[in-house]
């Protein structure tokens, strides 16, 4: 009932694209050119810069068949890449952005009480800890408003492969050997996984800017190649029809893009990620991942 609920919610936001993809007289290949890959951006006002990032926030964890208690990690991301930056020709106040390169994150456990030695290195205590330690490539987009002649508010999509390896601290010693398994699962190797980051970013000056962010990272036990690509294309084609009513919507309004596609596109994203947190690779049959959600506050230099 919770999937179909899911799927329902996702079915009324994707529903005004399809309106506005039939409303489109022009021919099929160039209404697909325009609507996916053509926002009218204005080359000319094109700025590229190179981009170092650095953040701080705390998260939780959580598996199916993992109770007792958890301790909060405290997340420790850097990253470094370029950001690309170009108006749109129809509102030069509105500016599309891209951001690549790579990060990493440090998540280290908060101090843990009650410990009680199991083996070389996990402690029986009063709740179950963690270290994570992530990887991965930049993949963030969306749109900003200019303020003036430095300043901007930018509202950003991230959908990012990371691979990650955990280092268990200690377990809830009110915990059975079922639960503890569902955290060893991912010990031993680095694992792959996909987070979401939907982030608001406030240029103050030409290069400081800083950041607050959401992330919903699934770290997989294992990666199911063919079962993750279906899944894959389930969320890119919702995500590719919701890009369109984004579009829609700009061609209306450009002052509307940076709300509509920050709004709409993370919510087909989270939509996804709540299917999928039973089930990695949903609408398949697989393994529950290892969800870990939490928010963070950042800064970034652009030069």
């Amino acid at each position: 009932m919770k999937s179909f609920i899911i799927l329902v919610a996702l079915m009324c936001i994707i529903s005004p694209s399809v309106k506005a993809f039939q409303q489109d007289t022009t021919s099929l290949i160039d209404s697909l050119v325009e609507i996916f890959f053509d926002d009218h951006p204005d080359r000319s006002q094109r700025h590229r810069s190179p981009r170092i990032q650095a953040s701080y926030g705390t998260l939780d964890f959580q598996r199916k068949g993992l109770a007792g208690n958890t301790n909060p990690i405290v997340n420790y991301r850097v990253s470094v890449g370029m950001e690309d930056a170009r108006s749109i020709r129809g509102d030069q106040s509105i500016v599309r952005y891209q951001n690549n390169g790579l990060f990493f994150n440090y998540g280290a456990s908060k101090p843990v009480t009650g410990l009680t030695a199991i083996d070389d290195s996990i402690v029986n205590a009063a709740t179950t800890s963690m270290n994570i330690y992530s990887f991965g490539f930049i993949d963030e987009s969306g749109y900003g408003y200019k303020l003036g002649s430095g300043g901007a508010l930018k509202f950003l999509v991230a959908k990012k492969s990371l691979w990650s390896s955990i280092d268990p601290i200690s377990f809830d010693q009110s915990i059975n050997g079922d639960a503890r398994q569902a955290v060893r699962d991912f010990t031993g190797s680095i694992r792959f996984g996909a987070t979401m980051k939907p982030t608001i970013e406030f240029q103050v000056i030409k290069p400081l800017s800083i950041q607050a962010s959401f992330t919903w990272t699934q770290i997989y036990p294992r990666h199911m190649f063919w079962y993750w690509a279906g899944s894959e294309l389930i969320e890119g084609i919702s995500d590719g029809i919701v890009m369109a009513s984004v579009k829609a919507f700009g061609k209306a309004s450009p002052a509307s893009l940076p709300i509509m596609n920050f709004v709409l596109r993370n919510a087909v994203a989270y939509g996804f990620k709540t299917l999928r947190k039973n089930q990695m690779n949903w609408p398949f049959e697989t393994a529950a991942p290892m969800n870990v959600t939490g928010y963070s506050l950042g800064v970034s230099l652009n030069f």
